[in-house]
């Protein structure tokens, strides 16, 4: 086979070759906008009659004489009562009415609450001023109600400005334990991944040192230290009793020396003396050089046995540590990914309130109230 047609064959591979597109990553969820919606008013002049109940009774509070209706999508109801209801038929079904309370020193904190009229203030703080109605499971139907049209209107702006701030907060507290969790993980992970060197490191110096001593256990080891301590203590006791001697040596020595430069005739009779003095101090330099070193071995051996208990608990620390870490990088993980998988599908308290169509009807309650 020619260069050429080999040439030619290995291109027909090449061209031949399925191409394998790049994975795209997967595109993060679009954050909700928490900005108020962009209502639109609309007023309607014939009274509302969902306040006369069956028995033809109006439910209506005191003083309430407009309202501002719509309708939320997926309403969170924890922590809400639905109270003093009543019905009213709607065709061939129906319709429950309940006064929704719970709320209103919430909707009273916001910056449109802080600004309604004093009656109004009264009329929320007395659980009458916001109305609810299930139409199904996923629409609620709610009634700001008013001691006039437009502070019907503002109750339902501080009601939905409550919801969007509330879902803003509860939504930034899910960012924030994401945060911490993708955090977590990933010091689990990376302490997972970098366990079998730090395991390997561990064993390979206690093996080391094991190879080193010839110790088998923690038991042996500390038997040797004890016995190294004694040793220290036996030969530090010479070691003093030595020196104490090489002093009183050197005195005796400095005294010869003295009367061999005298003139005194009894220098001539000390000679032995000093020779013997001399012989003593080399002595004693060789039993001082013994003690040293036997100290030096000693502390040395007390030091091996050390390091062999140091590197001996280190490794089985580390052994033991295997499944604490495997299990916690385990658990991050999951942890992590159902936070994730929450923040990607968030519920409903952390979104924001869904107004069908933006759209707020106004309209003045049927009189005369209850009570009249």
């Amino acid at each position: 086979m020619t260069k050429k047609t080999i040439l030619i064959a290995l291109m027909a591979l090449v061209f031949a070759a399925p191409v394998i597109a790049a994975e795209k990553p997967v595109p993060a969820p679009k954050k909700p906008d928490f900005s108020m919606p962009k209502l639109k008013f609309e007023t309607v002049e014939k009274p509302c009659m969902d306040f006369i109940d069956n028995r033809s009774d109006n439910r209506a509070p005191r003083g309430v004489t407009y309202l501002a209706r719509f309708n939320l999508v997926g309403l969170n109801t924890n922590g809400l009562s639905f109270l003093d209801g009543w019905s009213k038929r709607d065709g061939g079904n129906h319709k429950k009415f309940y006064f929704l309370r719970g709320l209103e020193g919430k909707i009273l904190s916001t910056s449109s609450g802080k600004k309604l009229s004093s009656k109004q203030k009264e009329l929320l703080s007395n659980g009458y001023g916001i109305t609810a109605s299930k139409n199904d499971s996923e629409v609620t139907s709610l009634y700001a109600l008013g001691v006039d049209k437009e502070q019907a209107k503002n109750t339902a702006i501080a009601f939905l400005e409550y919801l969007t701030e509330s879902a803003e907060e509860k939504y930034r507290d899910g960012e924030k334990g994401l945060r911490r969790s993708e955090e977590y993980y990933q010091k689990a992970t990376k302490e997972k991944e970098g366990y079998p060197e730090k395991f390997k490191a561990a064993k390979e110096k206690y093996e080391k040192q094991k190879r080193h001593t010839h110790y088998q256990n923690v038991e042996a080891a500390s038997r040797a230290i004890e016995r190294m301590n004694m040793i220290m203590e036996t030969e530090g006791i010479k070691e003093k009793v030595l020196r104490a001697k090489s002093r009183a040596l050197a005195q005796a020595l400095d005294r010869e020396e003295a009367i061999e430069a005298g003139t005194a005739p009894e220098k001539y009779n000390r000679q032995p003396i000093a020779m013997k003095l001399e012989e003593l101090r080399i002595d004693l330099d060789i039993n001082h050089a013994e003690v040293e070193a036997t100290l030096m071995e000693a502390d040395k051996i007390r030091r091996g046995a050390e390091d062999f208990i140091e590197y001996l608990t280190e490794f089985q620390g580390i052994k033991d540590q295997r499944q604490s870490i495997f299990v916690k990088a385990e658990n991050a993980k999951s942890i992590f990914l159902r936070l994730k998988k929450k923040m990607d599908n968030p519920s409903k308290d952390m979104l924001p309130p869904k107004v069908i169509d933006n759209k707020v009807v106004l309209q003045p309650v049927s009189v005369p109230h209850e009570g009249d």
